[in-house]
């Protein structure tokens, strides 16, 4: 996927510049470390840096810091979850201290999520129709973030969505239909 020129340099230029969770968690991805499964770090994508990119899973997984817990930069997070979203670049965000407590819990995650991914993006029309009426601009500025359960028989699966009508920010699998 293009990224403009300055994008690519600010990514090289943090790869040398990553934070401590960042290489923990960098040393056990790299190499095909995780299930033979490629990753990059610093992945520049449109105007966005990835910390880490799965380009065959279309997964990108962000450290997040205590910084990602201000209002400001949950907003950011939000819209770049968003443009990556409908880029068909699924987000697993994981908070820095989770991959230093526990790196092995967080790297079975990722690899979960790789082998188990959520429904690809044809099930919005059913979170719309779950969510009828409500303003998606204000669905997305809520915080806490919205939470909707819908039934998905196409693919057997409940799920519990987390955002609004024009922004998700996670997909869980509640329970398999009959």
């Amino acid at each position: 996927m293009y990224a403009p020129k300055k994008t690519v340099e600010r990514a090289r230029d943090l790869r040398g510049r990553m934070s401590l969770p960042e290489v923990l968690l960098w040393g056990a991805l790299r190499g095909r470390r995780l299930g033979d499964i490629r990753f990059r770090r610093q992945h520049p994508v449109g105007p966005f840096i990835l910390d880490f990119y799965c380009e065959a899973a279309r997964l990108a997984v962000e450290i997040d810091g205590a910084g990602h817990d201000h209002p400001d930069q949950a907003r950011h997070d939000a819209r770049r979850t968003e443009w990556l979203a409908l880029r068909g670049i699924t987000v697993m965000r994981v908070s820095a201290r989770a991959v230093l407590d526990n790196r092995e819990g967080v790297l079975t995650a990722i690899h979960d999520r790789i082998l188990n991914p959520p429904p690809s993006g044809r099930w919005r029309g059913a979170l719309r129709a779950a969510t009828e009426g409500a303003d998606p601009d204000a669905a997305c500025a809520v915080s806490p973030l919205h939470r909707f359960a819908v039934p998905l028989p196409r693919w057997g699966r409940i799920v519990v969505v987390d955002g609004g009508l024009s922004c998700v920010y996670g997909v869980t699998i509640v329970m398999s239909l009959g």
